[in-house]
C-alpha cells in the first residue's frame, strides 16, 4: 500500500475552505486513517505544531495558523462589524454567568428587518456572493444544444422520460424512464444532466464550482453552485426540450436485484414534467408509466430492507412566506410515496456508478460512512433498553472486513430497533448525532447506513461538485478508456475540500431553518405552546413545537420549581425534591421566553401547573433600539454551557 504523506494531508484539510476547527479524533475520521497509521498521524501533527504551521485552540481543536490579516481583510471585517451594529446586544455579564439572558420585551419587534436579518445571516455564514464577470461570460457563451452536440450520443428522445421534482425546485438534473422486460422485471434508465459538457476542467466556471462545491438551499433562497442560466436552463432536463445527459441503464429483477447496468452519453427530451404531488395523483389513478416506476422502486426498496437498511423518520420543516417574502409559518414537510420512487432510482444509479469506478480503478469520489464506535453503540443500546427494545450484543467474531465500513451485525440490530416504530423522532435524531458523518473519499470503503460496499454520488451534478467530478471521470473513461495521470492526486485533495465545504453548507442550511422559526415567533413572547421533548441534556431540554414547526431550548435555570438532575441512560431530567420527570418523546406546556432571528435562538420556560400565565418581564432596551441577546448556544453551535456539562460528565 502506498505510503500517505500525513503532514501534507493535514495541512490540506486545515486550510480547506469551509474547514472548522476539529479535534484530533475528528481529523482522523475526516482523513480516513487506518488504526495502524494513527501514530504516524500523531507524529505528523506534533511536527506541524512545533513548526507553527498549525495551532491548538480551545478544547484541543486544531486550527490553521493564520498570518496577519491584509488591509483589505481588516477593512472587510470593519464593514462587517458596522453591519452587525443592529444585532441584538449580549446580556449583562451577571445574567450570562448564570446561563440566562435579559428577557425580551413582549410586543412589536424592534430589531433588524427581515432583509437585514438575511444580510447578517449571509455575512455570518460567509455565503458566496455574485458570480464574477468571467464566470458569467463563459456561461453566456452557451446556447441550445445542436446536432453537433448530439453526435456520438444515444438518442432517447422517443422514450417516455419523466422528471419528478418538488413544485418549487430550482433545478431539474434527473429524469427516469421505466419499461417492462419480456422475461419479467424492468429496464430503468436514469438520465442525469450532462453538466460536465459545459463546465470544463480548469475553466472559470469550474474553478468557481470547486470553490462553492455545493448549492446552499435556504428557506428563502438558493445560493447556487452554477450561474442560474446553466443551473435552471441548459443543465436542467426541461419539458419538451432537447438536453444532453449522462445516463445509467439498469435491468432490475422482480425481487429488486440489479442484474446488469451500463453508462452512456445520451440526448433526451422530457415528455412529462411533474411535481411529486402530481405524480402521486396520476399513479393513484392508474397511470401506466408511473405504475411501472412505482413497482420497480418498491422492489428495490424491499431488497434494501433485506440488506439491513437504516430508515430514519425525521420530517424536515417547510417554511411558508407571505407576499412580502417574510416567514409567517413553518410546517413539517409532507413525504409522499412518490418521493421514495425517485430516491430508489437515484440510489440504484449511484450504486452502479461506484461499482464502475471501483472495477475500472477510476479516480472517483466515493460517499463513505464509517460504522459507529462501540461506545456509541452501547449508548444507543441503553436508550433502546429504556424502551424495552433489544440491547446491543456484540459478537466475539469479526463483524465484516476491517478495511470496509460494512458491519452486518450492527446494521441488522440498528435496523431492527428503528423498524420497531418505538423510537420517537427526537431520539432518532440523537441516534443520528451519535453516529459518524458521511463524507467523500477517494477510497471505496463502504457506506454503513446503506449497508453497501459501493456507493458514490452521481445524480446531482448541478448542485454537488463531487457528482460533476464523477461525470467527468466516467465520460473520459467512455471516450478513451483511461484518465489523465494527474487526476488520482487531484481527487484526494478534492475529497478533503468538498467534505469541509459540505459541513459548512449543512450548518448554514440548518441555521436557516432556525432563523426563520425565530422570526415567526419574535412577537409572540409570553405565549404558551404544546411542545414535544426531543432531547435532554444536563443543561436542559430541547423541545419542538408543532404549530409553528420550531425547535428551541428550555434551560435548567428556567426550571425553577426544582433542582433537576440528568440521567443519560434513561434520557430524562428528574427533579430532586418533587420527583417530576421529563423524558424524550413526552409533550409539555412551554412559554416563549426569547426569540432572536439573527442568531436563530428560541428559548422557552416550562409552564408549571397552577401557575398564572404571565409574560416575561420587559427588558431594558438600548437607546438605539437594539434587542438584548445572550451568548451562542445549541447542539450545532457549541454552547459553552453545554461544553462545560460535557466536560463534567467526562470527569
Amino acid at each position: 500500500m502506498k505510503h500517505r504523506d500525513w503532514s501534507r494531508e493535514l495541512l490540506e484539510i486545515v486550510h480547506a475552505e469551509g474547514y472548522e476547527a476539529s479535534t484530533f479524533r475528528e481529523l482522523r475520521h475526516l482523513l480516513n486513517v487506518p488504526k495502524d497509521e494513527v501514530p504516524a498521524l500523531q507524529d505528523a501533527l506534533a511536527t506541524l505544531l512545533e513548526q507553527g504551521r498549525v495551532r491548538l485552540g480551545s478544547r484541543d481543536r486544531i486550527h490553521a495558523s493564520k498570518e496577519r490579516p491584509t488591509r483589505a481583510e481588516r477593512n472587510a471585517e470593519r464593514d462587517r462589524e458596522r453591519d452587525l451594529e443592529k444585532v441584538p446586544r449580549r446580556a449583562p455579564k451577571d445574567r450570562q454567568s448564570r446561563g440566562l439572558s435579559e428577557p425580551q420585551a413582549p410586543g412589536k419587534w424592534t430589531g433588524p428587518s427581515w432583509k437585514q436579518v438575511q444580510k447578517l445571516f449571509a455575512d455570518s455564514h460567509e455565503l458566496p456572493g455574485p458570480f464574477s464577470q468571467a464566470v458569467k461570460d463563459q456561461a453566456a457563451r452557451y446556447g441550445e444544444p445542436s446536432e453537433d452536440d448530439f453526435k456520438g450520443r444515444e438518442d432517447c428522445r422517443g422514450d417516455e422520460v419523466c422528471t419528478i421534482d418538488p413544485w418549487n425546485a430550482h433545478d431539474h438534473d434527473d429524469a427516469v424512464a421505466v419499461e417492462n422486460l419480456p422475461q419479467g422485471g424492468w429496464r430503468m434508465d436514469v438520465h442525469i444532466a450532462d453538466v460536465s459538457h459545459y463546465v470544463t476542467e480548469g475553466s472559470p466556471l469550474d474553478k468557481q464550482a470547486v470553490k462553492r462545491s455545493f448549492t446552499t438551499y435556504l428557506p428563502w433562497t438558493a445560493v447556487t453552485m452554477l450561474p442560474q442560466g446553466l443551473a435552471a436552463d441548459l443543465c436542467s432536463l426541461l419539458d419538451n426540450k432537447d438536453r444532453l445527459a449522462l445516463s445509467c441503464r439498469m435491468e432490475i429483477s422482480t425481487d429488486g436485484q440489479i442484474l446488469n447496468w451500463r453508462f452512456f452519453e445520451a440526448v433526451v427530451r422530457v415528455r412529462r414534467f411533474l411535481s411529486y404531488e402530481q405524480a402521486q395523483e396520476l399513479a393513484d389513478k392508474g397511470d401506466a408509466a408511473l405504475q411501472r416506476l412505482k413497482a420497480c422502486s418498491e422492489a428495490l426498496l424491499a431488497r434494501r430492507r433485506q440488506e439491513n437498511l437504516l430508515e430514519f423518520d425525521m420530517p424536515e420543516p417547510r417554511v411558508v412566506f407571505d407576499d412580502k417574502g417574510e416567514p409567517v409559518d413553518a410546517r413539517p414537510g409532507e413525504r409522499l410515496p412518490s418521493h421514495r420512487w425517485i430516491e430508489e432510482a437515484m440510489l440504484a444509479a449511484n450504486r452502479c456508478c461506484a461499482k464502475l469506478l471501483d472495477e475500472k480503478g477510476l479516480p472517483g469520489l466515493y460517499r463513505v460512512h464509517e460504522p459507529p464506535e462501540q461506545e456509541a453503540l452501547f449508548a444507543i443500546s441503553s436508550w433502546a433498553t429504556a424502551l424495552d427494545l433489544p440491547r446491543w450484543m456484540p459478537s466475539r467474531r469479526a463483524d465484516g472486513i476491517e478495511e470496509s465500513n460494512v458491519r452486518p451485525q450492527a446494521q441488522e440490530w440498528l435496523g431492527r430497533i428503528l423498524a420497531s416504530g418505538a423510537i420517537p423522532p427526537g431520539l432518532q435524531g440523537k441516534v443520528v448525532r451519535s453516529m459518524k458523518k458521511a463524507r467523500y473519499s477517494p477510497d471505496c470503503r463502504g457506506h454503513f447506513a446503506l449497508g453497501w460496499l459501493h456507493y458514490a454520488h452521481y445524480t446531482s451534478p448541478i448542485r454537488r461538485y463531487p457528482d460533476l467530478w464523477t461525470h467527468r471521470v466516467i465520460k473520459e473513461h467512455l471516450h478513451s478508456g483511461q484518465v489523465p495521470g494527474r487526476w488520482p492526486a487531484t481527487v484526494r485533495r478534492l475529497a478533503t475540500h468538498v467534505s469541509g465545504r459540505e459541513d459548512a453548507v449543512v450548518k448554514a442550511e440548518r441555521s436557516g431553518n432556525k432563523c426563520c422559526a425565530a422570526w415567526i415567533l419574535r412577537e409572540r413572547l409570553g405565549e404558551e405552546f404544546s411542545a414535544e421533548i426531543t432531547g435532554v441534556e444536563p443543561i436542559g431540554m430541547f423541545v419542538l413545537l408543532s404549530e409553528p414547526w420550531a425547535e428551541g431550548m428550555v434551560h435548567v435555570r428556567r426550571m425553577s420549581d426544582d433542582f433537576y438532575q440528568h440521567d443519560e441512560e434513561r434520557m430524562e431530567l428528574k427533579g430532586r425534591s418533587r420527583g417530576k420527570v421529563f423524558r424524550i418523546g413526552e409533550r409539555i406546556r412551554v412559554r416563549l421566553a426569547q426569540a432572536d432571528p439573527v442568531q436563530g435562538w428560541v428559548d422557552f420556560e416550562p409552564v408549571v401547573e397552577g401557575e398564572q400565565g404571565m409574560p416575561p418581564a420587559p427588558a431594558r432596551q438600548a437607546a438605539s433600539g437594539r434587542a438584548p441577546s445572550r451568548p451562542p448556544r445549541g447542539r450545532d453551535e457549541g454552547d459553552p454551557r453545554q461544553d462545560k456539562a460535557r466536560k463534567h460528565r467526562r470527569r
